[in-house]
């Protein structure tokens, strides 16, 4: 091979490898950006989640809003307050919607309570300020 060809070669090659390179930051990027971003918001989740689970009431408690820990009279009457009825086994973060301004998150966690029974819980998480803080939580019975 003459030395001209082997600089084309070379040159697609480098152009081909950036252009993919490129072509995955636009697929990807966006999303690898967005979970950094929201990793706050899903740490509120799980923690809060986590909290529940083993019975720490006091622990999730300065992780939902204002409002609603005016209307709790103690935090043994959170689970009950959102419809946590029965103690949970285990329980895995599934899917999870952001808003486009990122401001206000669902997160959707799969559940087993001890009884064997399962549902999906939605933890509706909105930042005020710099403070992520839940502001919900429904249960769908599977």
């Amino acid at each position: 091979m003459n030395k001209t060809v082997k600089t084309v070669l070379i040159t697609v090659l480098v152009m081909t490898v950036l252009c993919c390179c490129v072509g995955a930051w636009v697929v990807f990027g966006p999303e690898i950006i967005r979970n950094i971003q929201m990793r706050p918001a899903h740490q509120v989740g799980d923690n809060f989640m986590e909290s529940i689970q083993t019975g720490n009431y006091e622990d999730a408690l300065p992780l939902i809003s204002d409002h609603i820990r005016q209307e709790i009279h103690s935090a043994e009457d959170l689970p009950v307050y959102f419809g946590i009825l029965k103690p949970i086994d285990v329980f895995d973060r599934g899917s999870s919607i952001t808003s486009t301004d990122r401001t206000k998150f669902s997160a959707a966690y799969h559940v087993t309570f001890t009884d064997q029974t399962e549902a999906t819980i939605w933890l509706e998480i909105i930042k005020y300020e710099d403070i992520w803080r839940i502001t919900g939580v429904k249960i769908q019975d599977k």
